[in-house]
């Protein structure tokens, strides 16, 4: 991973930033959260470590500052977009589980009851 140390290049900071983002991108897509989790880490990391990097560059070009700042904004809202819809879906099949878990006990306790097929025993005591 390049890692623009010292550089104050809006261009070079903004490449690095943007291949971090396209990590925990590529990773939702995956769908791999152990991956995402370490992509998100790796990116937030580069971010304390070369926050003020970026900060000193876009200080240094002001012509350039205001595009690239709208470029970071733009880019940054799309993945907090993307992290959102994915949390939105996890947490609905989340939720799908649990209504199925709920569902299969509920079955089972009114099949013990009866005498049916999930009565608790492995032996057929009808006969």
């Amino acid at each position: 991973m390049r890692r623009p140390e010292g550089s104050t290049d809006p261009e070079a900071i903004l490449a690095t930033w943007r291949k971090l983002t396209e990590d925990v991108r590529e990773s939702l897509e995956q769908d791999d959260i152990s991956r995402v989790l370490a992509a998100l880490d790796a990116r937030d990391r580069w971010i304390s470590a070369y926050g003020e990097a970026l900060s000193r560059a876009l200080a240094e070009s002001p012509a350039v500052s205001l595009s690239l700042q709208e470029r970071l904004l733009a880019e940054e809202e799309a993945l907090r977009n993307a992290l959102e819809e994915r949390r939105r879906a996890l947490f609905s099949a989340l939720e799908d589980v649990r209504t199925l878990m709920r569902a299969e006990q509920s079955y089972a306790a009114e099949s013990r009851e009866e005498g049916g097929p999930f009565s608790g025993g492995l032996v057929d005591r009808r006969g």
